[in-house]
């Protein structure tokens, strides 16, 4: 009979600490909102580009989920410099706190750099500067 005592306390304590729905819902709706609104402008993206014609479109597409790609990069390393800042400062440590930092910003400047070669390094070729021009030229004018 102890054994039974010990076991349904361990299982109330168990079930007193699982996160209700309106906990769960709580955490849930900011992330809710960016995914509605991270797809609301791509849809929003297709429509203006659309009258450019079936390549422009296709083009919008692909970089899309080439975008989507690098963005997931970034954020799968953003959590967990989160993770990690959240470990440092829960233990108290100064030395692994600032060592959090440094990686982090490395991190960062990192990925930084590599989007600004990469922009400057696609603006640079001359066929995206041609077709540019000319469809910019047009819708001005």
């Amino acid at each position: 009979m102890f054994k039974r005592a010990e076991n349904s306390a361990v299982e109330s304590s168990a079930h007193d600490a699982a996160p209700k729905t309106y906990d769960v819902f709580k955490l849930s709706w900011p992330m809710t909102i960016k995914a509605v609104f991270l797809h609301g402008t791509v849809l929003l993206d297709g429509w203006l580009v659309s009258p450019l014609g079936e390549t422009s479109l296709a083009a919008m597409g692909l970089a899309g989920a080439l975008g989507g790609l690098v963005l997931g990069v970034i954020f799968a390393f953003a959590h967990g410099l989160q993770i990690r800042t959240a470990q440092a400062f829960g233990t108290g440590d100064d030395v692994f706190r600032k060592s959090v930092l440094a990686s982090g910003l490395s991190i960062s400047l990192f990925f930084g750099l590599i989007g600004i070669c990469a922009t400057s390094w696609v603006g640079k070729k001359k066929h995206f500067k041609t077709r540019s021009s000319g469809i910019f030229n047009s819708r001005c004018q």
